[in-house]
């Protein structure tokens, strides 16, 4: 016999899990081992209640690095033309975003201090109060001589 849990490590050998073990541990050298290696999904029992772990931060990587190569890819099923076409694309918008970002230095060394796009756009004016928040203006001394009575509609 070896060291307790040698055998559970033993059955996610090579780091992927591929019979799917879920493995349940209350020792935490032992869960401490087996998320560092990817695909490993964990069961905790914490005040009699069973939990399932979130993906530990290897999982986490290896899903991220199969996403990117696969997006890389085209998901694997892009041809070579499609790839070769593809590449031609982004490198033309490199040039594009290069060439832009070139010309706006200059132009902002040159003292061109009106041409980039937000000095472009126009800025909001200050509106005034909303007239029907305000109160009407009373005038005193002008009432006609009915004594204060309001105007019926």
């Amino acid at each position: 016999l070896g060291e307790p849990g040698d055998d559970i490590r033993q059955l996610v050998t090579d780091g992927h899990n591929r019979r799917g073990n879920l493995i349940g541990t209350q020792d935490d050298a032992l869960s401490d081992a087996l998320r560092g290696l990817p695909y490993v999904p964990q069961l905790r029992l914490s005040r009699g209640v069973l939990l399932l772990e979130a993906p530990s931060a290897a999982s986490r990587r290896q899903a991220t690095s199969q996403e990117r190569s696969k997006m890389m890819s085209g998901g694997g099923l892009a041809t070579k033309e499609e790839k070769e076409m593809v590449a031609a694309v982004r490198e033309k918008d490199r040039a594009v975003r290069k060439r832009k970002a070139e010309d706006a230095r200059k132009a902002a060394a040159a003292g061109g201090a009106g041409n980039n796009d937000y000095d472009r756009r126009m800025k909001k004016k200050a509106k005034g109060p909303n007239p029907l928040s305000c109160r009407k203006s009373s005038s005193k001394g002008s009432g006609g001589g009915d004594g204060g009575a309001e105007k019926k509609k």
